[in-house]
């Protein structure tokens, strides 16, 4: 409820998805989407946005139904088959997503850089939606401890593989050849937009961006973050990168339906699991049926 209204006050104004900057953006959504010849864009918005923002009216069933999947979450949670099932899921899905190479490079940055990726996955928000929502987190006592500790373990892990991935398929665009993990530019732009889930337009403005400050060197990402659509872009990324490997239980990432008060308490593991799903179909399937491209699901499958 607080990071709602925190939400509320910083982004739109007391109405929520009712008022002024919320009716403004999404007529710009139906505008856009009806030259794209796209129904039901706005619609979908602004019912996303005010069960974001306003929730709904709880219910006897709703708080019963909370109590009771917080003490299956957190029972079931607590034992060690969990944990370890949790770790290999997650590191699953980087691999498939990624690859190996860009696995242990990420890996190492993260060993190498504990601090940094800890603040940066707390910073986008990571280690919050998915978490919390499934434990009882009040007082010194968790029995979903170790999960929890190995859930955070996981995003932060999935977050600096993405940042390392980002980077060098970046260089790869504006130096026009190959770096230290990208071989092509063809590459570079479909694992941009395959695995860290960014738009051809967030593409090129990155880009275009680093390309003032190529004179630079190493050090003209670091210094392209100055510019806040450059570090809105590179963070979004990050955070959508993490969240179609490692599950996110809140919208728009899961089905509306799943986000209703009186469904919540009988989709609890399914929210997660749903991005996990999505992600598999995406990275390791569809690349075998559309490309004939079997490797991804070689690595999943192993």
């Amino acid at each position: 409820k607080m990071a709602n209204a925190i939400s509320l006050a910083r982004t739109f104004d007391v109405d929520g998805a009712s008022g002024s900057v919320a009716n403004k953006l999404i007529g710009a959504i139906e505008r856009e989407s009806r030259l794209k010849g796209i129904n039901g864009a706005a619609d979908y918005t602004k019912n996303t946005l005010k069960l974001l923002l306003s929730g709904e009216a709880e219910t006897p069933f709703t708080g019963a139904g909370r109590a009771l999947t917080t003490t299956i979450s957190s029972a079931y949670l607590s034992g060690p088959s969990a944990i370890i099932k949790n770790f290999l899921t997650g590191q699953v899905q980087n691999l498939t997503s990624f690859g190996t190479i860009k696995l242990l490079k990420g890996y190492s940055a993260q060993i190498r850089n504990p601090k940094f990726y800890q603040d940066l996955t707390r910073g986008i928000g990571a280690t919050s939606d998915s978490i919390d929502e499934l434990f009882l987190s009040r007082g010194s006592f968790n029995p979903a401890r170790g999960f929890r500790y190995v859930e955070k373990l996981n995003r932060r892990a999935s977050v600096a593989i993405a940042d390392v991935t980002m980077r060098d398929a970046l260089e790869t665009l504006v130096k026009n050849k190959q770096s230290s993990l990208i071989k092509n530019t063809k590459e570079a732009r479909r694992i941009l937009k395959d695995a860290v889930n960014l738009d051809g337009e967030d593409i090129d403005y990155m880009v275009s961006v680093l390309k003032k400050r190529r004179q630079f060197g190493d050090k003209a990402f670091n210094l392209a973050l100055n510019d806040k659509k450059f570090d809105d872009i590179y963070q979004r990324g990050l955070f959508k990168s993490q969240a179609a490997t490692q599950g996110v239980t809140q919208l728009p990432y899961i089905p509306t339906w799943m986000a209703k008060n009186n469904i919540k308490p009988l989709t609890l593991f399914y929210r997660t699991a749903y991005r996990v799903t999505e992600n598999t179909y995406n990275n390791a399937i569809r690349p075998f049926l559309t490309d004939g491209n079997p490797f991804p699901l070689f690595r999943f499958a192993a």
